[in-house]
């Protein structure tokens, strides 16, 4: 029970940070985005975060 009460709040707080994560892009995105091509933009995007790159391949 304590396993998964532990397993929960891991998961509760990964979800938090990849909800920040995506606020940030999308701040990102309407900060710099107007100034750079669409394709630069997506790449400075996935530096900040990487795990978005599978996006890339569907």
């Amino acid at each position: 029970m304590i396993a998964l009460a532990h397993a929960y709040k891991a998961g509760a707080t990964l979800a938090v940070i990849e909800f920040a994560v995506a606020w940030a892009q999308v701040a990102l995105n309407t900060t710099i985005g107007y100034s750079m091509p669409v394709f630069s933009r997506m790449m400075w995007i996935h530096l900040i975060n990487p795990a978005s790159l599978h996006l890339l391949t569907v």
